[in-house]
C-alpha cells in the first residue's frame, strides 16, 4: 500500500506529449486513469549549477546595431570557489565601452575597453579573421563564495558612454543585445548577424525549449575561429 500520504498522481513526458496517471492505491501500477495533457503545462524554471562551464558574455552595443554581438565579447571561468578569470577576448564596437560589475585590479570599470588593447574607439580588436590577432587580456578576480553566474548581481554589463546607456544581459520579451552562454562560444565576424552564424538563433529566441545547442553549431566562415579561452 501506499499509505495515507502516498502520492499517487505522476505527471510525465513520452514521445513529445504530457501525460497524468493516477493509482488507486491497491497495486501501484499508476494506469488506473492515464490523462493525455495537450496544454496548460508550464515550463517551470530549472537552474543547473554550470559555473565552472566557461561563459561567453557576448554584447550588441546599440539598439540599432549589426546584431553581430561582438561589440565586446568577454569569457569567464570560476576556478575555485572564491576566483572567477576573465578574458576580454574582443571589440567590434566603434563606441567608447565601459565594463561594469567587475572590480580586478585591471579589468574594471575605469579603462575604456579599446584601450585595454591600446586601440582608438574606430579600431576593431579580434572580429576579423585575417587582421592582426590581439592577446585577450585576463585577470583572475576575488568573489564571494556566494558567486553564481545565475544571479543578476553578479553578472558583467557594459556602458555605452558615446550613446549614454547601459547593455544587460536580457530578461525574458527583450531583444538579446547581450546574451551569456556557458560554453566557450565561437562569437560571430564583424558585420555578421548572430541569426547567420547560427541558423537556429531565431528559433531558440522564440522558444527556449527548442535549438537549446544552437551556439554549438556555426556556419563556416562566419564565426570567428581564433579565439580561445586559456
Amino acid at each position: 500500500e501506499l499509505g495515507e500520504n502516498g502520492s499517487r498522481a505522476c505527471l510525465f513526458g513520452a514521445n513529445g506529449k504530457n501525460y497524468v496517471s493516477f493509482e488507486d492505491g491497491r497495486d501501484k501500477d499508476y494506469n488506473d486513469l492515464v490523462l493525455e495533457v495537450e496544454g496548460g503545462v508550464d515550463i517551470l524554471e530549472e537552474q543547473i549549477d554550470l559555473d565552472y562551464n566557461v561563459y561567453t558574455f557576448a554584447f550588441e552595443d546599440r539598439s540599432l546595431g549589426d546584431y553581430d554581438l561582438n561589440d565586446v565579447v568577454v569569457k569567464a571561468q570560476r576556478t575555485g570557489l572564491t576566483t572567477v578569470k576573465y578574458s576580454l577576448e574582443a571589440c567590434g564596437g566603434n563606441d567608447a565601452l565601459y565594463l561594469r560589475n567587475i572590480s580586478g585590479r585591471l579589468l574594471n570599470g575605469d579603462t575604456e575597453v579599446h584601450g585595454y588593447f591600446g586601440v582608438d574607439t574606430k579600431s576593431f580588436v579580434n572580429t576579423r579573421e585575417n587582421e592582426t590577432r590581439y592577446l585577450p587580456v585576463q585577470e583572475s578576480i576575488t568573489v564571494p563564495s556566494s558567486f553564481s553566474f545565475a544571479d543578476e548581481a553578479s553578472q558583467l554589463y557594459i556602458y555605452n558612454a558615446t550613446q549614454g546607456y547601459e547593455v544587460h544581459l536580457a530578461v525574458a520579451g527583450q531583444d538579446p543585445h547581450a546574451i551569456l552562454i556557458p560554453y566557450d562560444w565561437q562569437y560571430p565576424v564583424e558585420l555578421t548577424c548572430v541569426k547567420d552564424a547560427y541558423l537556429e538563433f531565431n528559433n531558440w529566441g522564440q522558444s527556449r525549449v527548442d535549438a537549446t545547442d544552437w551556439f554549438e553549431h556555426p556556419e563556416a566562415g562566419k564565426v570567428y575561429t581564433l579565439s580561445v579561452f586559456r
